[in-house]
């Protein structure tokens, strides 16, 4: 039984009788052309609409979807609500919701919007998975994530006239609908079924090497989070930290300084690890496509890039190995194969890895995979020491694009502060190098101070070095290179034994620095006449001063 929904200009109650949903109440009154596939995107509000009409429709109209018989063969099934996918919705909602308006040239969001939308989020999926998971984990998403109700987050069935959808997807893959949502977005949502069917899609991989790989119209690769649904629970592989990681959430820091990697560890841990091990077997090439031509034009494009496909397999490999790594110990050790994920995340353009409580038997193996263009390395409680320091320095010399490293909570003695300090004698790119609690002491600030010294084009902007047994020797050469350099902006040195005599120099650093606006030498040994000293040099800038 089909039911006929309401057109532009409906009456106020639907053919069979049955008080309009909310849904076909919305599309009585709203609606636009937008010519622009890309900027259809829908709202959380709307999608919400539709399952809500999914629920009250599906078993009353009748609703059938092809589903496998006993011998696998597709066959027309009655489907419940709860089971309803994609494939259902385009059949029994939104090719009859769009056939009679502008003789089918019309999507479900032109149905439901007054305007164009360019989407904050992209979603990649497989019709298949059921349709009422997947609205689940975009709100699971959009709390993550922070959006709002109104963002709009790109999905081809409602985007693409679907009565019609040959016409909007042209054969050159730059003027597809896909390319282009992808080239506004910021965010893409990668939806993962039991079965990781979206693997075994190439137009999925192709989503997934224009987010990791290739990057939207401002050059930025998109933030790209792996979703799935697990015993009735939403769980995630999260590229890098959420706002949930950050105490209290507060929304006045960088989630990539303050976030804590245990919180991501122990999500991470979460996920489904027989989902884990396909993802890394992800090989684009082995993806299909229902039109062959299709799967030519992808390969071609994809392997005009630099790199080709390698990188794409690599990136996305690497993506889901780096999640289970710090669970690979004791009965897991050989869960998935470590050796594979290395070459895969040599090969790969991560730029994050929030890690913490790294195994001992795979940080040499990590250390010497790092890709180049990672920006973000925090390696937090690794157990790491100066040979690990020193594996890192050659790293940091090499590197033009890491920006924060974070090593707080390891066994980084002097020796491994040395070897970072060299290299950050010529690199330009780092703005956060935190050796918090570790034992790095006078000899290791010492070379961090020499190296600020000399290098005047660092962009260093935030040096933690708190609980680290340094001493006066230390003090006084970190004041010395707040003269010489200016470029910090946060400095965070509490819990080590400066005393007054090096607190006496940080005075012409204070006043030479008016864009400092973090000092905390709290529980350094300093006097209160030498705490009343750096109150009066700090003056009246704002900022946070711990003394």
């Amino acid at each position: 039984r089909r039911r006929t929904l309401p057109a532009a200009q409906p009456a106020a109650q639907s053919a069979t009788g049955d008080a309009p949903t909310a849904l076909e109440r919305r599309m009585m009154k709203a609606g636009c052309e937008i010519p622009q596939v890309h900027e259809r995107g829908i709202t959380i509000q709307e999608l919400r609409l539709v399952r809500e009409h999914v629920q009250a429709r599906c078993e009353t109209d009748g609703w059938q979807g092809l589903r496998p018989d006993g011998s696998g063969k597709m066959v027309p099934t009655a489907v419940k609500p709860e089971d309803v996918n994609l494939y259902d919705v385009n059949e029994y909602l939104l090719k009859p919701a769009t056939k009679d308006v502008r003789g089918g040239r019309c999507s479900l969001v032109e149905r439901l919007a007054s305007g164009p939308r360019k989407p904050l989020v992209f979603l990649s999926h497989a019709w298949s998975h059921p349709f009422f998971r997947t609205v689940e984990i975009i709100e699971q998403h959009m709390v993550d994530r922070e959006y709002a109700d109104h963002d709009a987050v790109w999905i081809c069935a409602f985007a693409i006239r679907q009565n019609d959808p040959g016409a909007e997807i042209p054969d050159h893959i730059t003027e597809s609908p896909f390319f282009l949502a992808l080239r506004v977005a910021q965010m893409t949502l990668i939806v993962m079924g039991e079965q990781a069917e979206l693997l075994g899609r190439m137009w999925c991989g192709l989503e997934a090497h224009l987010s990791m790989v290739e990057g939207n119209q401002e050059g930025r690769t998109l933030t790209t989070d792996i979703y799935t649904m697990s015993e009735g629970k939403v769980e995630r592989l999260t590229d890098g930290f959420i706002r949930a990681d950050v105490s209290n959430g507060n929304k006045n820091v960088s989630p990539a300084e303050w976030g804590r990697p245990h919180l991501k560890k122990e999500r991470d841990a979460r996920f489904p690890l027989a989902l884990v091990g396909k993802a890394m077997q992800f090989t684009l090439a082995k993806a299909a496509t229902s039109e062959e031509s299709d799967a030519t034009n992808i390969l071609k494009y994809v392997r005009a890039g630099d790199g080709g496909e390698t990188v794409v397999n690599c990136t996305f490999r690497a993506r889901n190995f780096i999640s289970v790594l710090p669970l690979l110990q004791g009965e897991l050790a050989n869960a998935v194969d470590a050796e594979a994920g290395f070459k895969a995340l040599k090969g790969s353009v991560l730029t994050k890895l929030p890690l913490s409580s790294l195994p001992q038997a795979h940080t040499a193996g990590l250390l010497t995979s790092l890709p180049l263009p990672l920006m973000e390395l925090i390696m937090a409680n690794s157990k790491l020491d100066d040979g690990h320091a020193a594996t890192l320095g050659v790293f940091l010399k090499k590197s033009h694009a890491l920006r924060v490293l974070r090593l707080g909570g390891n066994k980084i003695t002097h020796v491994g502060c040395v070897s970072l300090a060299e290299a950050l004698k010529t690199n330009t790119s780092l703005t956060l190098l935190n050796l918090g609690s570790n034992k790095v002491g006078s000899d290791g600030v010492v070379a961090i101070a020499n190296a600020l010294m000399h290098n005047a084009k660092t962009a260093l902007r935030v040096l933690w070095i708190d609980e680290n047994a340094v001493g006066k020797p230390g003090g006084v050469a970190l004041g010395k290179a707040m003269v010489g350099n200016t470029s910090l902006i946060e400095m965070h040195m509490s819990g080590n034994d400066f005393g007054s005599e090096a607190a006496a120099a940080f005075l012409p650093g204070l006043k030479a620095h008016p864009t400092l606006v973090k000092f905390n030498v709290r529980s350094c040994g300093i006097s209160e006449e030498g705490q009343s000293s750096l109150k009066k040099a700090w003056g009246q800038r704002g900022g946070l001063l711990s003394v």
